[in-house]
């Protein structure tokens, strides 16, 4: 166990227009060891906001309901 306390979180961005689904994942992702939700956004734009001022290594984006478009022509590094 102390293992994973010296390793490195992956940390989570949790993206979807609907706060209870995002509550439901972030309850998901937060109870694994080696996870941590650094992040919620509302919206496409805001995920990319929050990409540029945070470190995030992962963001889980809910594609069909977003403006996805948008989001994949912006070229960022998170």
């Amino acid at each position: 166990m102390e293992a994973m306390a010296e390793r490195r979180k992956i940390r989570v961005l949790i993206v979807d227009d609907h706060p209870v689904v995002r509550f439901g994942i972030a309850a998901i992702v937060g109870s694994q060891p080696d996870m941590v939700v650094v992040g919620e956004a509302n919206t496409g734009e805001e995920a990319v906001e929050f990409c540029r001022q945070q470190e995030t290594d992962i963001v889980l984006m809910d594609l069909k309901r977003l403006s996805s478009f948008a989001v994949s022509r912006k070229p960022i590094s998170c």
